[in-house]
């Protein structure tokens, strides 16, 4: 389960197939390996959206397990762009519960420890210092919706991120203003913000693209080989 289709790009270009799924969500597709096939499913930012995604899955599938993948920010100042951080707990922030994961295993290096699950972009190197503060490692918007619905049908759940922004780092574009109504990035709206301060938002967007592509691969290469 991912927000965007654009986090399953390194899995994609591992896999032996990679089908596309007509389902009623953003994007939906079966991705096969030797040892295992993924279903990868993606329908926009939040955990209202991830959770429509997971109910549509689950109910068209009968998965072993449920794995909510994707981007993240770091709140840790030792996560830095490109870090692989696996959940071991998920802070829903605004509904007051939290969920505990499994923990898959790899021989790659990554951390692990508390997530923050939340329906906003953590904006600023201030609002991710004051999450830090709760005790949490990193912060993202899907989880807690993926983790719900995998409790209510008692289906193991996993969280396995890639972080593309530091804990010191402040967006010069405040991506909750970009948000339709439904919860889903308006990127119309994104490139409009970005036009009224370029010479600082174009640069930063361009840096983002570029550490999302390299978090996808890292993502790709972690799923691809480790044991849920």
């Amino acid at each position: 389960m991912a927000a965007d289709k654009m986090e399953f790009a390194g899995v994609r270009r591992r896999s032996r197939t990679w089908t596309r799924l007509r389902w009623p969500l953003a994007f939906a597709a079966r991705a096969t390996f030797p040892s295992r096939e993924y279903l990868c499913v993606a329908n926009g930012a939040g955990p209202v959206l991830a959770a429509a995604a997971a109910r549509a899955a689950l109910g068209r599938e009968a998965p072993g397990k449920v794995v909510s993948v994707g981007y993240c920010g770091g709140l840790d100042p030792t996560l830095r762009p490109g870090d692989l951080f696996l959940a071991a707990r998920v802070e829903a922030i605004g509904q007051k519960i939290s969920y505990t994961l499994q923990l898959p295993w790899s021989s790659r290096p990554v951390r692990s420890g508390v997530l923050i699950s939340m329906d906003r972009v953590a904006h600023s190197a201030r609002e991710k210092g004051s999450l830090g503060a709760l005790g949490a490692h990193a912060v993202e918007m899907e989880t807690a919706g993926v983790a719900a619905e995998a409790e209510r049908l008692g289906v193991p759940c996993y969280c396995v991120r890639a972080v593309t922004d530091g804990a010191d780092e402040t967006f010069a574009i405040d991506f909750n203003r970009c948000r339709r109504s439904g919860g889903r990035i308006d990127y119309s709206r994104v490139f409009l913000r970005a036009m009224a301060n370029p010479f600082q938002a174009l640069p930063q967007l361009i840096r983002l693209r570029v550490r999302s592509w390299r978090a996808a691969e890292a993502l790709g290469e972690y799923l691809a080989d480790c044991r849920f």
